[in-house]
């Protein structure tokens, strides 16, 4: 029964253009959620049990945060797509890390970092 849903989830990601590269990992990500999905039809999943899935994968399985935006997108779209329902699990992305500016000196603080050097 999950192969069916696999393969009407590619078929929707062909007919709108998907590379295959990410047709392939759209697929791998759906499998392995059906593999692990606690009830046979993913339809009956609720937006909690969703959400409870994604925090097993991270506190139980340790996936990295390009495992987990990337399963929260397959299943994002999977239900949009196959189910014709909206899920938001957007909050359970990873945050970016803040992007610290190098450090620079100015021209003066050169200056005065050579001119004590020099004595």
């Amino acid at each position: 029964m999950n192969q069916i849903y696999t393969e009407q989830f590619v078929t929707i990601l062909r007919r709108q253009r998907y590379a295959e590269k990410s047709i392939k990992t759209y697929a791998s990500h759906l499998n392995y959620f059906l593999k692990t999905l606690p009830k046979e039809n993913p339809n009956e999943m609720t937006q909690q049990e969703l959400e409870d899935f994604i925090n097993w994968l991270v506190d139980k399985k340790k996936i990295g945060p390009s495992y987990q935006k990337a399963m929260i997108a397959t299943l994002t779209k999977f239900y949009k797509e196959v189910f014709l329902r909206q899920i938001n699990l957007k909050h359970l992305s990873p945050k970016q890390k803040e992007q610290k500016l190098p450090n620079f000196l100015t021209k003066q603080e050169v200056k005065k970092y050579w001119t004590l050097r020099k004595t």
